[in-house]
């Protein structure tokens, strides 16, 4: 990672003081439907104003991370560590022991595989999550190939699988966003982060300005021992998915979205439309997408064929369509020859009314 523009740094109280300023220069408001462009940095966020400070920074010569100071202060949360997002990187593990690009996009086949995938992630999650600082999740094992092919064995590929839930479903948050930053050193910034319920915890630090999250409102205490459950002296579990995608040891793609227990199965949907079809940015976090909820519904956006919901009824699985999943917002980076950063893409997602700007 390239720190060299560490020497220009800007002070906090710059970046807050972008923010008023952001105010009142910031005209254009809304999702766009075409991806931003820039060729010196790039900011989504899902709010204009925090987009607007973070490029503020960027323009005036701070680096991905002062701007991402910014974006995070106009946002006004905090989240604790993703220490429950490797159930994302497995259910992407297990998908690609398929052919994604010959069953096509959301087609009843890809569809179907990914719906009983996703339930697979849910129980990796239940049954190795846990505080970092207590243990170790046994990443070599469920990251590995041998791991991959043995689970997806199991799937039937003609009907859906029940999934036997350990205990209460944890509700949803509406108080989560991602937000996205690069620069012209090629330094990027993915970051998801929370408030969890309305005004978080309702504790304001003195001095700060900024909530703290209320991440243990989602405990159920079921069953006992549950690993999304408050321990004594652990940290509490979040599921938040920041992604870089890299490419040649440099990042090549920025992304994530809120969404509580369905962000690691849309922010794997997302990369997979990158990836394995080829779409831009922009189509790649705009896509109708799917989700497993706890105990046996698969949620599914309008978009989606009609015919293809109907074969997925017949497979057994229980189709509820739903609202908007997520509010993603993500960039690409592109690369002269010497590996210095020529081109940034960026795009927010149209379920929201973020924004993504270039310079």
């Amino acid at each position: 990672m390239n720190l060299e523009s560490k020497r220009t740094r800007i002070p906090a109280w710059s970046a807050l003081l972008f923010v008023v300023i952001a105010v009142l220069i910031l005209a254009k408001q809304g999702a766009s439907e075409e991806p931003a462009t820039g060729r010196s940095g790039m900011v989504s966020s899902a709010h204009p104003l925090a987009t607007g400070a973070g490029l503020k920074i960027l323009q005036s010569g701070g680096n991905a991370f002062d701007a991402a100071v910014a974006v995070a202060a106009a946002l006004n949360v905090t989240a604790p560590p993703p220490a429950n997002s490797f159930p994302a990187l497995v259910r992407l593990g297990l998908m690609s022991r398929f052919n994604n690009q010959d069953m096509g996009h959301n087609t009843t086949a890809f569809l179907h595989r990914f719906a009983e995938v996703t339930k697979h992630g849910f129980w990796t999650r239940l049954r190795y999550a846990l505080d970092p600082f207590v243990g170790q999740v046994p990443l070599d094992m469920l990251l590995s190939t041998e791991y991959w092919q043995q689970q997806v064995d199991l799937i039937d590929l003609e009907a859906a699988a029940p999934f036997n839930p350990p205990g209460a479903v944890p509700p949803g948050d509406s108080h989560t966003t991602h937000f996205v930053v690069a620069d012209r050193w090629g330094n990027v910034v993915s970051a998801t982060q929370t408030l969890g319920n309305s005004f978080g915890s309702r504790i304001m630090p003195e001095g700060t300005g900024i909530w703290l999250n209320n991440s243990l409102a989602y405990s159920t205490f079921e069953p006992k021992g549950n690993p999304m459950d408050a321990f004594p002296g652990r940290h509490k579990l979040s599921g938040d998915v920041p992604v870089l995608v890299m490419m040649d040891g440099r990042p090549v793609a920025a992304l994530g979205t809120p969404g509580g227990h369905t962000i690691g199965q849309t922010v794997p949907q997302m990369i997979m439309n990158i990836i394995d079809f080829g779409m831009n940015i922009h189509d790649a976090i705009a896509a109708p997408r799917i989700s497993f909820v706890e105990p046996d519904v698969l949620v599914v956006e309008r978009g989606i064929p009609e015919n293809v919901l109907e074969e997925l009824a017949a497979m057994g699985h229980k189709v509820r369509i739903g609202g908007g999943l997520g509010n993603a917002h993500a960039l690409t980076v592109e690369y002269d020859s010497e590996g210095v950063p020529v081109r940034f893409t960026g795009a927010a997602d149209p379920r929201g009314s973020g924004l993504a700007r270039g310079y």
